[in-house]
Parts: C-alpha cells; structure tokens; sequence
C-alpha cells in the first residue's frame, strides 16, 4: 500500500494513502496504535480500503443513487503537504476535486480537502468543501473512522444513552423510525448500524488501551457500526475474527444534507482525544 507518513516532535506518527485520501494509522505518542487497519485491505482505482478513516461524499451509504458511500474513497487525492506543523505536530493533508469521471457520475464542481493532524494523545481531522461550481449542490458526508480496541465484547460507547437512534441493522431497519432512548452504554456483539441525529456531546469510547473521547464541530449526526461476526464473514479484506478489534464512531452529516451557494465553503471537524490507560 503506497502510504505517505508525517511524525510529531513527541513521536506520534501519522499515514495516509492517497487513495481515497484515506488516513490508515493513527500512533499516539505513547506508541499504541488507536485505528484499526485490516490486514487483507487493498487500495488502488476503484478499491476502498477497510479500516482507518475512509471519506464518504458525497453520498453516505446507500442513501442515494450514487455507488455506496460515494465516489472520493475510491479515488486518488493529491498530496498538499506531509510533515511537521508550526506547532510540532504531524500534519497529513490531501485534496481532490471534480473532473471528468466524477461529473459523469455526480454534475457538480468541487474541491474537497481533508487536513490530519496529531500530537501527544490526540487527532484532529477536518473535512472542507467548496462549491466551484455555477449552480448550488447539495451532499451527505461522514468519516468512516475504525477505532481499535482490544476486545470487542469489553468495548463500551458512552455519551448517547439519552439519545434516539435510527437502526440500520435490526427489526427496526430501513423504516427511520427514530428508536427510543436506551439510557444505558452500548454493547457490541451482534452487527450494530445506527445513526444518532443531533449528537449531544461527547462520545467515550471505551477501548481496552484508554478510552478515546470524540467531539466534533460542524457534522450534525453520529453514525456507529460493528458487522458482528455473521455479515463480517463475507468481507473478503477482513479476517476471521477481525471484527472483535473495532468499533466504527463516525462523525457525519446524513438526514439534513448540507446545502452549498456557488462559491461557498462547509467545514467539518472531528476531535479525538486518549484519556486515560487500560
């Protein structure tokens, strides 16, 4: 996998593959890895690669009549700049706008860039798009982050246990009808594919090697999934058992599509933070 690498002055490590301006390792300065990156995943033309953070634009999932989670986590970003920061940080960031191929497909002009940066115990990533276009278009967007954890049936996900949620997994699948407020941490076992409309606040998620603490700025929902063990059996770049070491938080834009003016800018920020050590 052709992988483009930027290191802190405190030692995390940040890389990224162009395609799909996919980041794939996230190294905290305590050295732990904190993404999950399936060993079977392949990345190249037309191929999305299975853990890091993949982009989904301008459509997520299936809602839509794009291909599935759009078209950029499929194609090659540039590379604007790898490195160090001003602030001693590792800092990745790449960009892609429309052309040809993508106009086919979705008839709008665009440029989209994604900036990562991290230092000490925590990552930054922001997501921005620009109509360059002539006439107004409209998306949905996410990032797909997978989160390592140790063991699938330790992790816990706190933060949205007042909150209702659509399944797209369970009985309740494909109707969006909001369910009821659990008031308890989420579990994982079975496939569990829900989105939260309206985030709250801060997401903890509790990973065996510190809980990680997501916030985020300008994504309007929250999006969480784990295949279980039964649909993770057909992914042919997951291997056996390779569902029990992630849990997907993804911040997102989803039932209230962003709207952009020709010549207008959208800016989406996720924050995660290591606290603590297991």
């Amino acid at each position: 996998m052709d992988l483009i690498e930027a290191q802190a002055h405190d030692g995390t490590r940040l890389a990224a593959c162009p395609y799909g301006g996919h980041l794939t390792s996230w190294r905290s300065a305590d050295g732990v890895e904190r993404l999950f990156l399936s060993p079977l995943a392949v990345s190249g033309p037309g191929q999305s690669i299975r853990g890091g953070v993949p982009v989904c634009f301008p459509q997520f999932s299936g809602f839509g009549t794009l291909p599935k989670h759009g078209f950029v986590r499929n194609r090659r970003w540039d590379c604007v700049a790898a490195g160090t920061d001003a602030e001693g940080r590792a800092s990745l960031r790449f960009a892609i706008a429309d052309d040809d191929d993508t106009r086919r497909l979705w008839p709008f002009a665009f440029h989209c860039e994604l900036e990562a940066t991290a230092a000490g115990r925590q990552l930054e990533l922001a997501l921005q798009v620009r109509n360059t276009g002539d006439t107004a278009l409209s998306f949905t967007v996410a990032l797909h982050g997978y989160f390592a954890v140790s063991d699938l049936a330790q992790a816990e996900l706190r933060g949205l246990e007042a909150s209702e949620w659509i399944d797209h997994a369970g009985p309740a699948a494909g109707i969006g009808v909001p369910q009821p407020a659990e008031f308890t941490p989420l579990r994982f076992g079975a496939e569990v594919d829900r989105v939260y409309p309206a985030l709250p606040g801060v997401i903890r998620l509790a990973t065996g090697a510190g809980d990680l603490l997501l916030t985020q700025s300008g994504f309007s929902d929250a999006v969480v999934w784990n295949p279980g063990p039964d649909k993770a059996a057909a992914l042919t770049d997951l291997p056996p058992g390779g569902e029990r070491h992630y849990v997907c938080v993804e911040a997102a834009v989803i039932h209230d599509p962003v709207v952009l003016a020709p010549g207008a800018r959208w800016r989406g920020v996720q924050t995660v933070r290591v606290d603590g050590c297991a």
